[in-house]
């Protein structure tokens, strides 16, 4: 499990990638909002740019907290250094905490 202070990359607290691999990440998360919300991935790349990656548009929303989890498909060759997010699309309130990732 890599948290924020796990392995780094380039000075930051961004885990180094493993090509080839796939990710699960997990976010605990709340709110209320039209449109869609989900666990967003970008890598980063041998020019130290980020790209966007992933995503997995399928948090509902809750006036509690919801463990979301999603697993991508194997990181692309080339790939340095992986990071993701929540995303939110619309209107309303999200709120995320606790998030992590695994890479498997």
């Amino acid at each position: 499990v890599q948290r924020g202070s796990g392995t780094t990359s380039s000075n930051t607290y961004t885990p180094l990638a493993q090509p080839g691999h796939t990710y699960t990440f997990w976010a605990w998360t709340k709110g209320q909002w039209s449109g869609s919300a989900g666990i967003v991935a970008y890598y980063r790349d041998a020019n130290n740019v980020w790209n966007y990656w992933t995503s997995g548009f399928a948090i509902s929303t809750s006036s509690g907290w919801n463990l979301n989890s999603f697993t991508t498909a194997p990181l692309p060759a080339g790939a340095t250094a992986v990071s993701f997010g929540v995303a939110l699309s619309g209107n309303g309130t999200l709120t995320a905490d606790d998030y992590e990732m695994v890479a498997n």
